[in-house]
């Protein structure tokens, strides 16, 4: 026999089962409401609170003290987004700035006004994310460029390389000769030509180079026909033994016509 919702009201309750009580709270009258948020406040996690503020008659200060204990940054976030008005908004931004989350202090340090960018700052810092080091040197005025900067250095990968790109382009303040030796030391030839195109004081002999002995032919092609004072003759060999048919005949195109 199905249950009716009364039934399954009360077994939530009985049960402590808070993610039941989430769901049926959606569809509760207020009376019941509040008998179902007691679950949540006391049984419940951080991610049911959340959902469970979304409710008409929810108590938002209660179950911000849910998402304030279980301390989840990104949760703090978007408690606080949703219910600025009424959250404690510097408590929840606490959360952030003592974490490693570093998605959730850069929206604090982005999409709230007043917050404290030298915490924020050294979340992203510890959490060794150079994708978001990188944006919030970009977005959040104050940003400590120097030790943004480092971290992107300190965790340059191939896959993300184009962050170093990205700075050293991009951020003002930025040291652009530790990041061009960042990108030589990890070898970076597939930025090595963007670089040497849009930084400038780039050391185009020295990206050029990198692309030779690395033996990268689509980043020597490039060199050779957009960078002008490069060692064209060193690069054609590059893209003559190690380029695919592609690079090898756009080149040997290029240098028919010229």
């Amino acid at each position: 026999m199905k249950k009716d919702v009364r039934h399954l009201q009360e077994e939530a309750i009985e049960n402590k089962d808070y993610e039941l009580a989430c769901n049926l709270a959606f569809n509760a009258n207020i009376n019941d409401v509040k008998n179902l948020q007691n679950v949540i406040i006391k049984y419940g996690d951080a991610r049911t609170a959340f959902r469970f503020a979304k409710i008409k008659g929810a108590d938002i200060k209660a179950l911000e003290q849910v998402v304030l204990i279980e301390g989840i940054p990104s949760i703090a976030f978007d408690f606080a987004h949703d219910h600025k008005l009424m959250a404690d908004v510097k408590a929840l931004e606490a959360i952030a700035a003592n974490g490693s989350d570093a998605k959730s202090a850069y929206m604090f340090a982005t999409q709230f006004e007043h917050t404290d960018i030298k915490t924020l700052g050294s979340a992203v810092v510890r959490s060794n994310n150079a994708e978001y080091a990188y944006l919030f040197a970009r977005d959040v005025a104050g940003a400590d460029i120097q030790a943004l900067q480092q971290t992107v250095i300190d965790n340059v990968t191939r896959i993300n390389a184009y962050h170093v790109y990205d700075f050293a382009r991009h951020i003002k303040g930025a040291d652009m000769a530790r990041l061009q030796n960042t990108v030589l030391k990890h070898q970076c030839s597939h930025i090595a030509y963007s670089f040497a195109r849009d930084v400038e004081g780039a050391d185009i002999h020295a990206l050029a180079q990198l692309a030779i002995d690395t033996h990268d032919a689509k980043s020597a092609y490039s060199f050779a026909k957009f960078i002008h004072g490069v060692d064209v003759t060193a690069l054609e060999q590059v893209i003559l033994n190690y380029g695919n048919q592609e690079t090898i005949s756009k080149w040997m195109g290029l240098s028919r016509c010229c």
